[in-house]
């Protein structure tokens, strides 16, 4: 287990490389760098929405390849729709009843995954809680662990309410002793 997982770069395969994405390396680069200071051990990763979006425009290969124009190479990519396969643990180790109903009847209902509840899947499994039968690919050739101690997120500030969302439901679980262990960098 590395001592960070830490998450940028964050985008929906029905977009492009763009402005959030650059804004994003900048603070990975000085998050790295803090890192390297403090001889700590990290993984870089992004997550790719595949999940929501009806159109898929998105090219892994030339994502990648932007990545690497920025001198940016992450260690693993993550696919949304991937994390779907693992709603029933989180759901089963929600402990609060009324929240557990309220998700369960809005899945069925919409048969559709709130992105928040994926997120905190997501959470739990940069946390290595959980495992995942695909859905993670190593980029590259490297030694890096996935799984981390601590996960940092560097996203745009849109998606602030999903990711308090994401913790609401980590309260209401048995993993609430894993909040104290994820950072939230938003940026603008």
């Amino acid at each position: 287990m590395v001592n960070y997982n830490i998450e940028f770069a964050h985008i929906y395969s029905d977009k492009k490389f763009g402005a959030e994405q650059k804004k994003s390396i900048e603070i990975l680069k000085a998050v790295i760098l803090k890192c390297l200071k403090k001889r700590l051990t990290f993984s870089c990763c992004v997550l790719i929405d595949d999940y929501n979006p009806k159109i898929k425009k998105l090219q892994l290969k030339s994502f990648l390849y932007e990545l690497d124009r920025h001198n940016i190479y992450p260690h693993f990519i993550g696919f949304e729709s991937e994390l779907v396969e693992k709603k029933f643990f989180l759901l089963n180790n929600i402990k609060n009843q009324k929240i557990k109903r309220n998700y369960l009847k809005y899945i069925k209902n919409k048969k559709h995954v709130p992105c928040s509840f994926l997120v905190a899947v997501w959470y739990l499994y940069r946390l290595g809680l959980l495992n995942l039968s695909s859905g993670i690919y190593k980029c590259y050739r490297h030694s890096n662990i996935f799984h981390g101690e601590k996960i940092i997120n560097i996203l745009h500030e849109k998606y602030r309410k999903s990711e308090e969302d994401a913790m609401e439901i980590l309260r209401y679980s048995k993993f609430s002793d894993q909040i104290k262990n994820i950072e939230t960098i938003f940026y603008k």
